[in-house]
């Protein structure tokens, strides 16, 4: 049997009032649970006949005569049960529909599921990233196997879901979660459920899960309402700036495919076919919402036959950013996505500016590059853009072969550039403005493929030599250890590069800058003026 269960917050009552749309609810009498110290309540809402969202589109090839619409039902129920100090909710059907964010335990699902999954007994995951740009993935492995498996970014990377084979022993034979939790019991009736629900409270207050998956402690949620409103008035703040560091996207791409967005405010809307950031502020703009863009502006999603797929609900849901704020110990982390915020934990933050300070070398002064002037740049060098014509440039300034646009073509269409300046001394140098950190995630990760084929494709090895010995005749590869790959980011800002980047920025390159490592080649940062 398959059971999906939330755990409610303490303040939760064992009464129907809880429920969104309760009215909609009817109660069912139950017979007695076997605990008597346990006690339930059914609450059932009948299905209405509804057209299935697909017939509009099937109907129009069918014959004259076979129109009768093809209905379905929306049926749910929602089992509330108290036990061992706390109230649970089992829900069937659609009648996870009736239990509203607000009264939930959120990640109560993945901390129980982290708590009885084994290290190599790990068969699914979905994961957002935090930050503009970060993919948002859903991972499946065919046969149990352990994290790496599953090609996570924990370090950039929020865990939202986790399952697996459950490996203590009488609990359930799988198990899934994020802030529900889904069990797979064998021979289960639901007569057994206080007893299996003092199991699950066990699990959901044990730390034993840090030992093996640390990582989903990276990011926290933030609970307290003050820090909250605090943090989206930091958001609405550069929104209203027009910060190109923030972005939007469907608080569950899982499971939505969306192709058309609805913003409305004040009796006034505008549709959107994507969320870029600045059709999103121009949106904004259109519907005079500026004084208050989160909560006022609502949007609502539709498929291709303008069917809704996610109802109307504010534009805060659909926000991703960052936001850092003092605190006692100094600056705290924070980040925003699918409607809630995170503080990044201060010892993942130190972890983090421990690696760039030990592992990554600031080759600033010893590589000397020159500013970057956008308007000497457009005058006195050719290039479709600003960084085209920097790179050719500091080529014909220092004696670089210059590499950029230069693409190896591999098989199945692979392209891959190898850097975009390449120095005598082997250092292979990869520019980028400092825009963003989902820029900066990208440029990061280009530099980690291109280390990785460096040392498994021959092909293109062979190319990055020729290329050298056009700076260095006769010139050998060498050791791994000899070749550096060199981050150049432009910025107008003072300080240390290492300081003065976007937390995610430095935590991307923490992750490629590892796998760099892992091949014998190195990985610095160069500064470049503004």
């Amino acid at each position: 049997m398959r059971v999906t269960l939330y755990l409610l917050r303490e303040d939760a009552k064992l009464v129907k009032e809880i429920l969104r749309k309760h009215e909609q609810y009817q109660a069912r009498a139950l017979r007695e649970p076997n605990d008597p110290e346990a006690a339930w309540r059914l609450y059932v809402r009948t299905g209405v006949d509804v057209e299935a969202v697909w017939f509009k589109q099937v109907s129009l090839l069918l014959a004259d005569g076979q129109n009768d619409r093809v209905l379905t039902k929306t049926a749910g129920a929602v089992l509330l049960i108290s036990a061992h100090g706390r109230i649970f909710a089992v829900t069937f059907g659609t009648g996870f529909h009736a239990l509203s964010r607000s009264i939930i335990e959120p990640d109560f699902g993945l901390r129980v599921t982290a708590n009885c999954v084994g290290a190599d007994g790990l068969t699914m995951a979905d994961a957002r990233g935090l930050g503009k740009g970060k993919r948002n993935a859903s991972s499946r492995l065919p046969l149990p196997g352990e994290v790496f498996a599953l090609g996570l970014l924990t370090d950039e990377e929020w865990i939202r879901k986790f399952g697996g084979e459950v490996s203590v022993t009488g609990f359930a034979k799988t198990a899934s979660g994020a802030d529900a939790l889904q069990l797979n019991i064998e021979d289960f009736t639901l007569f057994a459920l206080p007893a299996k629900l003092k199991q699950v409270l066990d699990l959901y207050r044990s730390d034993d899960y840090q030992a093996i998956f640390p990582f989903l402690d990276y990011f926290r949620r933030v609970a307290d309402k003050e820090m909250i409103t605090a943090l989206d008035a930091e958001i609405a703040s550069a929104m209203k700036k027009r910060d190109p560091e923030i972005g939007f996207a469907s608080p569950d791409d899982f499971d939505l495919h969306s192709d058309e967005y609805l913003l409305a405010a004040r009796r006034k809307s505008t549709r959107l076919v994507e969320l870029r950031t600045d059709d999103v502020y121009r949106a904004v703009d259109d519907l005079n919402a500026w004084d208050d863009p989160l909560l006022k502006v609502k949007i609502a999603s539709y498929d291709l036959a303008g069917n809704v797929i996610r109802e109307r609900e504010p534009l805060r849901s659909y926000v991703v950013g960052s936001a850092t704020m003092p605190g006692a110990e100094g600056v705290r982390h924070y980040a925003v996505t699918a409607g809630a915020w995170f503080r990044v934990h201060p010892e993942y933050v130190e972890i983090v500016d421990r690696y760039l300070r030990d592992e990554v070398d600031d080759l600033t002064a010893s590589l000397r590059l020159p500013a970057w002037d956008d308007d000497y740049l457009t005058a006195n060098v050719e290039g479709n853009y600003g960084e085209e014509r920097y790179n050719r440039h500091v080529s014909r300034e220092q004696g670089h072969v210059l590499l950029d646009r230069d693409l190896y073509r591999g098989n199945a269409g692979e392209k891959v550039e190898i850097c975009d300046l390449l120095t005598p001394d082997k250092k292979l140098i990869c520019v980028k403005r400092m825009d963003g950190s989902d820029k900066l995630s990208h440029l990061f990760q280009q530099g980690s493929v291109s280390a990785q084929l460096i040392m498994a494709n021959d092909d293109y090895r062979a190319k990055l030599m020729a290329a050298y010995r056009q700076i260095v005749p006769g010139g050998e590869f060498g050791s791994p250890s000899e070749w550096t790959v060199v981050y150049a980011l432009a910025t107008g800002k003072p300080g240390d590069l290492k300081r003065i980047m976007y937390f995610f920025a430095r935590a991307a390159l923490k992750t490629h800058g590892t796998a760099i490592k892992g091949t014998g080649i190195k990985v610095a940062l160069a500064k470049i003026d503004r």
